[in-house]
């Protein structure tokens, strides 16, 4: 599961590689600011329950999931999907992206309460949308995007983002200069992943 939003505030080896490893795909939900786009693709990994989303900006996702959940920081997995996000990048012809470490905690943050909370959205019930959580870390910018994912590897993860026009849009925007991504792992239920990706003001 995935969903893409574009902020904007008002004022083949490799990749071979992922797609013989992906686990299947997911049901893609993705959002480019308030237009909502839906890119349907089922998830044919062993085990994995349909899920099927159709996110607007604001609607939300519940996930069904224990109330003691266990999560843990995946810092290895934040470090993977950077790298894979920057060969996309290099091998169209942009540049790659720089960590930015203050959007880190934002990502984590987002990634870690929506298991906690047991949704799956860009808009939380306590933090607000992500203007509010970039607000709220004083960080300026002039464009933003988020993506988020719910999956059980780094490699479907990106490999779903990839695979839908809205994710991949945020991911080859040659505006974007910057990235921040957090992931929190769940055990058997898999990891939750936020990409943020900014334009310095």
């Amino acid at each position: 599961m995935l969903v893409a939003l574009l902020l904007m505030p008002v004022g083949n080896d490799v990749r071979a590689a992922i797609d013989a490893s992906r686990l299947g795909r997911v049901l893609i939900a993705q959002v480019a600011g308030v237009q909502p786009l839906v890119d349907q693709l089922l998830w044919t990994g062993p085990g994995e329950p349909l899920l099927v989303t159709r996110l607007a900006a604001d609607d939300r996702q519940t996930l069904d999931l224990p109330a003691d959940l266990a999560l843990d920081l995946d810092p290895e997995s934040e470090r993977e999907l950077v790298a894979l996000t920057n060969v996309e990048r290099v091998a169209g012809g942009l540049a790659p992206l720089e960590l930015d470490p203050r959007l880190i905690p934002v990502a984590r943050g987002h990634a870690a309460e929506m298991l906690r909370l047991r949704y799956f959205a860009h808009v939380s019930p306590v933090t607000g949308s992500p203007f509010d959580r970039l607000g709220a870390a004083k960080i300026t910018y002039t464009r933003a995007g988020e993506n988020l994912a719910y999956a059980r590897s780094v490699i479907s993860a990106h490999s779903g983002l990839m695979d839908s026009p809205g994710h991949r849009a945020n991911i080859m925007r040659p505006e974007f200069t910057r990235i921040g991504v957090g992931v929190i792992a769940s055990g058997p239920y898999g990891r939750m992943f936020a990409q943020l990706f900014l334009t310095p003001e």
